[in-house]
């Protein structure tokens, strides 16, 4: 009898419990949840602004490169950059050739081709031509300020890498900005006046990315972490609740409540708790997951040692086999395999193998193979498509040398873990399991001869529990819109309802609180 006591005061001291974390924890988070709920929504059609591949290239012009005399190797000797494992990329700037080569702390730095000099700072009034030649268009534009530090729109850290920065507003109807860096002369973040109001109710309030905060990177990570930790907690308790507090079987001959709050706010909370509860705390769970907390996830791209190990020592090749093939040279063959005009050329190699990359758009390359593997020969250049099957399979066994690859695959469509919703990722891509206590599994693009992606175990199961549970990133429903809209949409709608009606509940009951009524009626 006693024991059976103790453990009902037991059951109703850790049941009082719940109802208190609940209480306060929402208290503290319901307008926040709120707020994630409506921001998601806006998300699903509006993103962060910024310049995505696809943009960059089709605002580049054609490269010119008949007097260019510099090669990567010069060009990087002239950056001081040594045992680099980013590629250098050859572009035009205004009508020169220059080479960008990524330093250690991952901003580009400029090199011209044509005489080996490095490029000055970019004044306010050169980034302004860089900005109206990005736009194409007779559009002027307006200088505003340099960064030095990130401001709303150049929070992100790739963009961030590039400072300090010219911002420019341009004359259009679109109200665009754009982003300038000083060391690498070219525009780095562009927005429209649209995408930034759109970020004031979608991007800024979700990530919880006000500047002051998100400049620093640490204590903004450690303040989402927490955030949406507490509430994993404080939505699992609502939910245990709930189904306790249900009355599963009502008494026959009555019409007794389901649920037994009388008050219409509590009864409304503990239904839509019921309904939408679940769906609430997984995606704050994966939202917190997103933050990689403890950096237990390795991530999808490949590690330096990977890198390099990929292209057979670190990509600056010696002197003699650089330039068997010059850089003109290298321009005038790959641009007349037809294909569309050359924007851009990059230093690449593979298993010791240097070759030429060049892009005629972000997902549309050809390559020139200029060293070859037998150091006594002398190389003939040969513009490819892309690697062979075997060449691409002897080179990844370089890279996990003790592991054994137990399956291969050619992939013309998306798996589950090589994929994106706008469909920006390149395909097709050889995938290559290995057998290694990590079970890697990486992806490579035939075309580039690079490492489009590694995947582990741990960074696998991240993409379940991130874009799975936040973005019902499902095969099933992911490519199937509007489908994934409506049931996103309607989901969002039912976790807003039950954030809003904690808002009420905690309203009161801080009220309540105020006025010194120390018992807050919930039925």
């Amino acid at each position: 009898m006693r024991v059976a006591v103790a453990r009902r005061r037991h059951w109703q001291s850790f049941k009082r419990s719940m109802v208190l974390l609940h209480l306060y924890a929402g208290a503290a988070l319901c307008v926040l949840f709120v707020s994630w709920f409506v921001s998601g929504v806006v998300m699903m059609y509006q993103g962060y602004p910024g310049l995505t591949a696809r943009e960059r290239y089709a605002a580049m012009p054609a490269l010119q490169c008949a007097h260019c005399v510099i090669g990567p190797i010069d060009a990087l000797a002239a950056a001081g950059i040594v045992n680099g494992t980013t590629s250098p990329r050859l572009g035009m700037l205004r009508e020169r050739p220059i080479w960008r080569a990524m330093d250690s702390t991952g901003r580009w730095l400029g090199v011209f081709a044509d005489d080996g000099t490095r490029l000055a700072p970019v004044s306010p009034t050169a980034g302004a031509d860089i900005a109206m030649a990005f736009l194409g268009e007779p559009v002027s534009v307006r200088y505003r300020e340099t960064l030095v530090d990130a401001d709303q729109w150049t929070l992100t850290r790739t963009v961030r890498n590039q400072m300090p920065l010219h911002r420019y507003d341009a004359g259009d109807a679109a109200g665009t900005r754009l982003y300038v860096s000083v060391h690498g002369g070219e525009v780095v973040s562009v927005s429209t006046r649209r995408e930034r109001w759109l970020s004031w109710i979608g991007a800024i309030p979700h990530w919880i990315y006000p500047t002051l905060l998100r400049r620093h990177a640490e204590g903004w990570a450690w303040l989402v972490i927490a955030l949406s930790g507490l509430g994993t907690v404080m939505s699992l308790a609502g939910v245990a609740l709930g189904v306790w507090q249900w009355r599963w079987r009502a008494r026959r001959g009555t019409r007794q409540r389901r649920t037994p709050y009388r008050d219409l706010m509590m009864r409304w909370h503990h239904i839509l708790g019921l309904l939408f509860g679940m769906v609430t705390c997984t995606w704050v769970f994966s939202g917190m997951m997103s933050m990689n907390p403890g950096r237990w996830s390795p991530g999808s791209s490949a590690t330096a040692t990977q890198r390099i190990a990929w292209m057979g020592g670190p990509l600056v090749p010696d002197t003699a086999a650089a330039r068997a093939v010059p850089v003109a040279m290298a321009w005038r063959l790959l641009s007349g395999a037809g294909g569309g005009s050359l924007k851009e050329l990059q230093l690449t190699r593979v298993a010791g193998v240097s070759y030429w990359v060049g892009f005629t758009a972000a997902d549309s390359s050809r390559m020139l193979a200029f060293d070859s593997p037998d150091r006594g020969a002398q190389p003939a250049p040969v513009v490819r498509e892309e690697f062979t099957r075997a060449e691409l399979l002897t080179n990844a066994a370089r890279v996990l040398p003790k592991a054994r690859m137990i399956d291969v695959a050619l992939l013309s469509t998306y798996d589950s873990y090589y994929r994106d919703q706008e469909r920006l990722l390149r395909l097709p891509v050889l995938r290559v399991k290995f057998d290694d206590p990590d079970r890697t599994w990486l992806y490579l693009d035939p075309r580039t001869g690079a490492i489009a992606q590694r995947r582990e175990w741990k960074s696998r199961l991240e993409r379940w529990l991130y874009d799975g549970l936040h973005d019902f990133d499902f095969a099933f429903l992911m490519y199937r819109r509007p489908l994934w809209d409506m049931v996103l949409i309607t989901l969002s709608i039912g976790g807003a309802l039950l954030s809003v009606t904690g808002v009420v509940i905690s309203w009161r009951y801080a009220r309540a609180t105020l006025s010194g009524h120390r018992r807050f009626r919930k039925r």
